[in-house]
């Protein structure tokens, strides 16, 4: 058997054992990215959930509070809060709501 020859025969495997670790890598470098934008949006769905509860009902919370629990159900079903927007941002998407859901009264000309 050629030395050369068996030498190659050698570093084959070894390099396709590299190519195989590096195509392992790159599908879970994919997967963490698909499992983050299905974090990021779960959590915005939930954002947007508890601002349309807040607003639709009737018995008005402290919003702190409606935030904490926010926080509390995010956390429990995604896992953490990295995505969760800020308290200031919620309370600005409620304001926002709420302004859009009052019907504009019609100015009688006084």
């Amino acid at each position: 058997m050629d030395p050369a020859n068996n030498s190659r025969m050698q570093e084959t495997p070894r390099l396709g054992s590299v190519a195989i670790y590096r195509r392992i890598a790159e599908a879970a470098l994919r997967m963490a990215d698909n499992g983050r934008e299905i974090a990021s949006y779960d959590t915005q769905e939930l954002f947007c959930k508890a601002v349309g509860d807040y607003v639709g009902s009737t018995r008005r919370r402290a919003i702190s509070d409606c935030y904490r629990q926010l926080q509390l159900h995010v956390s429990s079903t995604c896992g953490d809060l990295t995505h969760l927007p800020s308290e200031r941002t919620f309370r600005r998407r409620i304001a926002s709501v709420d302004a859009e859901a009052i019907p504009a009264q019609p100015h009688d000309g006084r």
